[in-house]
């Protein structure tokens, strides 16, 4: 069975792949805006209008199941991508996304209304003698990156839709991601997966607009706890790559930051799990630490500009 977060096998094309290609279906909901608006963060209009591939999804079947790839946003730092899935052979076979478990319910886990199954998959499976599939899509690139996330929206008709993300290791700018889909057979008795189907499908993808890293460091003569903060600003937002004196204190303490009105930076979108809204790199940053173990907080301090360690990537 595949890990969420880990690593899987690489893939190679299956031989009888079959691939259409189809204009966006405009009755779709953007899986990568929904995903983002759940965890607290609205896509900017201007940006979701800009998720769909380049040449339109789409579609093949591979084994028993239709896939249909959707929508990528890549910003040079974080990677979204969106594919639906859904049975070719309705009467005989049950979908279920990688990123669920046969315990969890058919109807999905965000209040989902296209249907009200209430039965797990491994329930509806045993219930009405269908085979049971576990797919997984997202790209195969994720598998060397220190962290991804998988997850689902169900919809009507048997359809899943499979959203996944990841954070490159450093800013990139044009590259090449293969997206993967593996299907598993899940055993209703022992609960056991085998790998019956996979496939690739390689995609060019750019950043949706130029990307600018400014590293910023503390001032001289200070002892922080926090020595320097990178900033990686992005059409999407702007991610701080914090370094920490040591591990101890990466763990004990915690920071913010201000622009020169001392006013806090808005959170960015999650599950970075530090971007912050800011239409500029600021020329100072002011950097305010917490410590875990006391209520007292500490003044802010004045971050300045590390010229030697700034740079530009451009994008589409």
């Amino acid at each position: 069975m595949k890990k969420h977060m880990s690593i899987f096998l690489a893939i190679i094309l299956a031989i009888g792949m079959q691939t259409a290609r189809a204009n966006a279906d405009e009755a779709f909901e953007s899986g990568i805006g929904w995903y983002l608006d759940i965890v607290g963060y609205e896509l900017p209009e201007q940006l979701l209008g800009r998720l769909s591939l380049e040449q339109g999804t789409q579609t093949f079947s591979i084994g028993e199941v239709k896939v249909t790839l959707r929508e990528i946003l890549y910003d040079g730092f974080w990677i979204y991508t969106s594919a639906s899935v859904m049975p070719s052979s309705p009467d005989g076979v049950i979908i279920m996304p990688g990123s669920a478990s046969f315990g969890d319910p058919v109807r999905g886990g965000y209040g989902e209304t296209a249907h009200s199954d209430e039965r797990t998959f491994l329930e509806a499976a045993q219930q009405e003698g269908k085979r049971l599939l576990c797919v997984y899509v997202y790209p195969r690139e994720f598998d060397e990156m220190s962290f991804y996330f998988l997850d689902h929206r169900q919809d009507a008709g048997g359809e899943s839709v499979m959203v996944a993300g990841s954070c490159l290791d450093a800013p990139g700018g044009e590259m090449t991601i293969h997206w993967s889909v593996q299907v598993f057979e899940v055993d209703k008795d022992t609960g056991s997966y085998t790998l019956i189907d996979e496939s690739e499908l390689p995609q060019l993808i750019q950043p949706l607009g130029d990307v600018i890293v400014q590293s910023y460091k503390m001032p001289d003569g200070e002892a922080l706890a926090l020595t320097g903060i990178t900033l990686i600003h992005t059409a999407l937002t702007t991610y701080a790559i914090p370094a920490w004196a040591d591990e101890a204190a990466q763990e004990r303490y915690a920071f913010s930051l201000m622009d020169e009105g001392l006013r806090e930076y808005a959170a960015g979108p999650a599950p970075a799990v530090f971007s912050f809204e800011m239409e500029q790199l600021p020329g100072k940053l002011y950097v305010q630490i917490s410590d875990s173990r006391s209520i007292e907080g500490f003044d802010p301090v004045a971050f300045a500009r590390s010229d030697e360690e700034s740079g530009e990537l451009n994008g589409k």
